[in-house]
């Protein structure tokens, strides 16, 4: 194969990296709240005793943003691994 039959794009390249960010970032949003629930209850088991009671619990005292804490960087981790 020569080498004119291989084409470089940046603009196919940009598209590729752009859909890879947005993939993760959809994920990342998805399950973030239940990552969030989940290491509140393995890091404070008497405090938070289930999913709905943890869910309840943290919205009532910090809000519904509180359930997306960390997903900046969460989905910036995850974009390279896309």
């Amino acid at each position: 194969m020569a080498m004119a039959d291989s084409v470089f794009s940046w603009r196919e390249t940009a598209k590729d990296v752009a859909a890879s960010f947005m993939g993760a970032a959809s994920c990342c949003f998805v399950g973030q709240p239940f990552d969030t629930i989940k290491v509140r209850m393995q890091s404070r088991p008497t405090e938070f005793t289930g999913m709905v009671q943890g869910t309840l619990k943290t919205v009532r005292a910090e809000g519904v943003l509180a359930l997306w804490k960390g997903e900046g960087t969460h989905t910036i981790f995850f974009a390279d691994y896309a």
